[in-house]
């Protein structure tokens, strides 16, 4: 498995320690269950939620398709801005939003904003 560290190794991130941001669960998927979730650099002034890719799940998670789609995210306003894309590592790299975040639901999505 890619490690935060490698990850972030010659970014602006680069040396700050990390944590485990949100614990593995089997579902929703957008629970963690694909990715290894750390959140970096935490009480700094730009702290990272970095999401890496499980390695055996490569052939299922289009990575520039993620990307993609967290750009997309974050331009509509419901998603964090992306601040690191990694590739070859499997990585993408968001703002982190400390507590009291939440996930988006369905009626976040439908607003007219949103879907504009």
């Amino acid at each position: 498995m890619t490690t935060p560290e490698a990850v972030l190794a010659g970014s602006v991130w680069a040396g700050l320690s990390c944590r485990p941001a949100v614990a593995p669960v089997a579902s929703p998927m957008c629970q963690a269950v694909e990715w290894v979730n750390v959140v970096c650099g935490e009480g700094g002034a730009a702290p990272l939620f970095l999401k890496i890719r499980h390695a055996e799940l490569a052939p299922f998670i289009d990575l520039p398709a993620a990307h993609a789609g967290a750009l997309a995210g974050a331009r509509a306003g419901v998603a964090p801005a992306v601040r690191l894309f990694a590739p070859t590592q499997g990585a993408i790299g968001f703002e982190w939003y400390p507590s009291p975040w939440r996930a988006a639901r369905l009626d976040d999505l439908r607003r007219p904003e949103v879907l504009a």
